[in-house]
């Protein structure tokens, strides 16, 4: 009874192991199947990739039919379209689009440019400029202030104008990210006079200086042969002038002054021109 059972335990076993052979040889069969297939898919996805990319980048439907430009100032459409590099009539997914981009910011004046492809025939160019606030001048020479507090590029006669020279101060005070406090202070006092009814404009001020100790000095273009303004509080000390000088004029009819000390907004003084 005993080896009739051994028998039976060994003859179960090597059923089971059969079974399992077979199974794991359907299980090789299925992987190499559903691998070719997939290698098979791939191959013609990839066919098709490629004949519409040829179809694409052929055809005359998406050849560039227009170039549109937008933000600029000190440059014509014209001027940026041949900056780009961009050509009408080449295909709209050929056009190098970063490519053009970087050609542009090549140019000082062109802070950044947005490409936009726009299908199918069209593409788009967004210009930002640097906007010109000031002059800096150090070093016997001439750089210009952009609003955002950038020496974007040295000034030449051909350039705005009508701009304060601020005197006092580096190249190195206007480091992008690591400005120093004497250059954030001058900024501080140019957006003032930037901003629509300020009391001091820019564009009325000839100069403007900064001495060791961070001490703003303005020099007017008329009325007032300079304003010593001193540190921090310019916009409640320009606000305590006005009413000074309007109460002035109408007491006294006086409108021109030598200088006006308003470094203490407690202690305006007035000199009066001879």
């Amino acid at each position: 009874m005993i080896k009739q059972k051994q028998q039976n335990y060994y003859k179960r076993s090597a059923t089971r192991q059969q079974q399992e052979r077979e199974k794991n040889g359907r299980s090789v069969v299925r992987i190499v199947l559903l691998s070719t297939i997939g290698i098979l898919i791939a191959g013609i996805l990839s066919a098709g990739c490629l004949v519409g990319y040829r179809f694409l980048s052929t055809t005359a439907y998406f050849n560039v039919q227009e170039i549109e430009v937008g933000g600029n100032d000190m440059y014509t459409a014209t001027e940026i379209v041949e900056i780009s590099g961009l050509k009408l009539n080449q295909n709209i997914f050929l056009a190098n689009l970063a490519i053009s981009r970087k050609n542009l910011l090549l140019h000082s004046w062109i802070r950044d440019a947005i490409m936009t492809r726009m299908l199918p025939n069209k593409i788009h160019i967004n210009i930002m400029e640097y906007r010109p606030l000031a002059i800096l001048e150090t070093d016997g020479k001439r750089y210009l202030l952009s609003t955002d507090g950038v020496v974007f590029k040295e000034w030449v006669p051909a350039d705005p104008v009508k701009l304060p020279i601020i005197q006092g101060l580096s190249l190195t005070d206007f480091v992008e990210e690591e400005q120093t406090n004497r250059a954030k202070e001058m900024l501080s006092f140019l957006s003032l006079g930037n901003q629509r009814g300020a009391i001091l404009p820019n564009h009325v001020i000839r100069k403007i200086t900064m001495d060791p100790s961070q001490n703003i000095t303005v020099f007017p273009i008329e009325g007032v042969d300079q304003i010593r303004l001193g540190k921090n509080q310019f916009e409640a000390k320009l606000k305590r002038l006005y009413e000074i000088l309007s109460q002035l004029h109408q007491e006294k009819g006086v409108t021109e002054y030598y200088a006006i000390d308003a470094s203490d907004i407690e202690r305006i003084a007035l000199r009066q021109k001879p």
